[in-house]
């Protein structure tokens, strides 16, 4: 689904605010290089719908793909890249708009007003703002939608009042509620999808819901806080990203960039290693959060931030049930995390502090992996590495090396790739494996060089910073990006982020959809 988005957010990407605030030496020494995965040539030597925002659907039907064994697997014209702000698909298929920022859930709130924009109170029972992963759950033939909201554009939320940032307790409570999660009923109408208010499955879950702590964390001192000294129940989550359901039915949703959220009354505390590696310093990204809520303030509540940054379980069809933060996910020969392996105290500690127990046993630094996705036909799992600007030139914030090579091809990566792992044996359980960089960005019309990225990239269906994952039950790869749309230089030709289709069979890609100006696409469901 699209987020909205203002250029604002890709002059400053959250890597380079992290720069402003605790910047890192340059890396002189770093390493081999990946001369070999260099070549064009070797990258690939072996080898629905869309909602959220926007529903895209089909006029006709697609012949099952199974059905169209030599012949291409794809079923639509590609659609070319462009800059136009609105949403472009293939011929056959049509958009329109399911849910949007503010949208009430409930009747007793307040339609959305453009000009005021909202206020805490309203904004608690609407439609959260800036979607990112989601998950279609179907129950007794209701339709039910959980939707990551993954933070708030201040400019955008607060542009009512002309000044970009909160003014008063109440603008820091709405902004607090336009993150977390949306579960919502859709009904269809019409042929057309749209909100049913009032319905018992709508749930607004934000900052301020009360949710269960689980897994080796739970009850460990670094969890515990003078408002839950049983370290087991804490207040929220927000800048959920990435997604999945289980088996069972639940959806997870994954907390990603939970740092920029807090802050300290006393500018000139000791920030401990633990947080700096994870980003946690004295000033938050303009939220204003601790000016409310002083469990944001980390010279008062040093244990807080510990609480976040996990993958959160939540039963959509069960709106009374508490979410549950699931400390021991989320956070090769595959490398166990464990206290004989990290020198750790505990199991507990290597699930709080996961980067530095990742250090610990020199796991491999990557390009900032986003999503992974399993391929429904065969044992092998995929991973979207989105971009890594310095990939070479510095190191990553615990101080490992960023070294260019294996699944890190590129110095400066600013086109990203995408990984496959394929378990020994045909076994997820397995802990070896093979892996190859199954598809890399780039654009073939500017570079000649590694920039042009892999065989299957060309002129037609280039892109870059891979996001969304997903594979849908014939084995296709759907592929979303949140990059850069400048369309000019390195990225001219690219267009707006977009949705592409991939065939692991044949290794082609073909261009499905364009998303409207300064979106990220995303939240395929």
């Amino acid at each position: 689904m699209p987020d909205t988005r203002t250029a604002a957010r890709h002059e400053f990407t959250s890597d380079e605010l992290d720069d402003v605030h605790d910047s890192r030496p340059v890396e002189t020494d770093f390493g081999r290089l990946a001369g070999k995965v260099l070549s064009r040539r070797g990258f690939l030597s072996g080898s629905a719908a869309f909602a959220a925002s926007a529903f895209v659907m089909s006029t006709g039907v697609l012949k099952p793909l199974s059905a169209l064994a030599g012949i291409s697997r794809f079923g639509f014209e590609a659609v070319a890249a462009n800059g136009l702000d609105t949403v472009t698909v293939p011929k056959g298929y049509g958009w329109h708009v399911v849910a949007k920022w503010g949208n009430p859930l409930w009747s007793r709130s307040m339609e959305f007003d453009p000009k005021a924009r909202g206020s805490g109170a309203s904004q608690e029972l609407a439609f959260g703002d800036n979607n990112d992963g989601m998950a279609l759950f179907n129950h007794r033939g209701r339709n039910v939608l959980a939707v990551n909201n993954e933070f708030v554009n201040l400019g955008v939320i607060f542009g009512g009042e002309g000044s970009g940032k909160p003014q008063n307790a109440d603008d820091v409570r709405r902004g607090k509620a336009g993150h977390g999660v949306s579960v919502l009923e859709i009904a269809r109408k019409d042929g057309k999808w749209s909100v049913v208010k009032d319905s018992p499955y709508n749930r607004r879950i934000t900052p301020d819901t009360p949710m269960d702590i689980t897994g080796p964390a739970l009850g460990h001192d670094l969890v515990e806080t003078a408002a839950d000294p049983a370290g087991g129940r804490s207040l929220g989550t927000w800048n959920n990203c990435g997604n999945g359901r289980t088996p069972w039915g639940t959806y997870l949703a994954c907390e990603e960039n939970f740092h920029g959220y807090f802050s300290s009354s006393d500018p000139g505390i000791e920030v401990g290693p633990e947080f700096k590696r994870y980003g946690v310093g004295t000033r938050d990204r303009g939220y204003a959060w601790a000016t409310t809520d002083e469990w944001f303030d980390i010279a008062r509540h040093p244990h807080e931030p510990n609480r976040a940054g996990y993958i959160v379980e939540i039963d959509p069809l069960d709106p009374k049930s508490p979410p549950k933060k699931r400390t021991a996910l989320g956070r090769g020969e595959w490398l166990e995390l464990t206290p004989e392996s990290t020198g750790m105290a505990s199991m507990a500690e290597a699930c709080v502090h996961t980067r530095i127990a990742a250090s610990a046993v020199k796991a491999t630094t990557m390009d900032r992996p986003e999503w992974v996705a399993a391929n429904p036909r065969k044992a092998e799992v995929y991973c979207t590495l989105t971009n890594n600007k310095n990939r070479g030139k510095k190191p990553n914030k615990g101080g490992d090396a960023t070294p260019v090579g294996g699944p890190n091809p590129r110095a400066a990566n600013l086109y990203g790739q995408i990984v496959r792992w394929r378990p020994d044996g045909g076994n997820h359980l397995a802990t070896g494996f093979a892996w190859d960089l199954y598809v890399v960005a780039g654009n073939p019309t500017v570079h000649g060089d590694a920039n042009a990225g892999s065989k299957n990239i060309t002129p037609d269906n280039m892109f870059n910073s891979p996001d969304g994952i997903a594979f849908d039950r014939n084995g296709m790869l759907w592929i979303q990006t949140d990059g850069q749309y400048s369309n000019t230089k390195g990225f001219a030709g690219q267009g707006n982020n977009q949705m592409l289709v991939d065939d692991p069979v044949t290794g082609e890609i073909r261009r499905f959809l364009v998303g409207p100006r300064q979106c990220e696409v995303t939240g395929i469901a």
